[in-house]
């Protein structure tokens, strides 16, 4: 039977991400996606990159990935297409305004400075095609952008096979054995597979996993 330390069931950008960081440490690794990797919901995503959140601790997450987008290519020698060309938030309700001077206040004081108001005129000039009639002002931090989301995925599986990972695309976790409260080992499509340790990063199908656990 075939072993792992950790079996990850999913190979979105979550579960390729995941495989990297683990292999980076030394762990033996084994991925498993059902269809092939980044094909489900990662390869359907816009690929947004924002820093202005309402919550400080998404402020702090996502400043953290922007470096982490920034340093993309030299860690894992894959480009991840990040543009930083900005997020220009329009506000037409007075209640809106209100919130997002008080998320600029917080803004600022984590350390994310560039971000900055823009009022209707100058939103106009940056957008020529927006109708500011009803604009009472915006926000834009020019750090902010898209990435690709296939080429980060393919970047962190890259990486991650480099460092030994193993990753078996069109595998289906279809169960998992349980003894004592503890998981023992994965059944799959290919055969079954020895681990004390399994990630379900099987997004909008993880429940159909959770299913499987007696």
């Amino acid at each position: 039977m075939e072993t792992a330390d950790v079996v990850i069931a999913g190979g979105g950008i979550v579960g390729c991400a995941l495989a990297y960081e683990l292999a980076k440490r030394n762990i033996d690794v084994l991925l498993l996606e059902r269809e092939a990797l980044g094909s489900q919901s990662t390869g359907k995503c816009a690929g947004g990159v924002r820093q202005q959140f309402s919550m400080e601790a998404n402020v702090r997450l996502q400043r953290m990935s922007v470096r982490m987008f920034e340093e993309f290519e030299h860690e894992t020698g894959h480009a991840a297409d990040f543009r930083q060309i900005g997020y220009l938030f329009v506000l037409t309700l007075p209640q809106h305004v209100e919130d997002f001077r008080t998320n600029m206040e917080m803004w600022h004081r984590v350390g994310l400075t560039e971000a900055r108001w823009v009022d209707p005129a100058e939103a106009a000039r940056m957008v020529p095609v927006l109708n500011i009639d009803d604009v009472l002002g915006c926000t834009f931090c020019p750090t902010d952008g898209i990435a690709s989301p296939a080429d980060v995925t393919m970047g962190y599986a890259a990486a991650a096979r480099r460092l030994g990972a193993r990753m078996r695309e069109g595998v289906e976790v279809i169960g998992v054995d349980v003894s004592a409260g503890r998981v023992q080992g994965v059944r799959t499509t290919s055969g079954d597979i020895a681990t004390r340790l399994l990630f379900n990063c099987a997004g909008a199908w993880s429940s159909s996993i959770g299913r499987t656990l007696p």
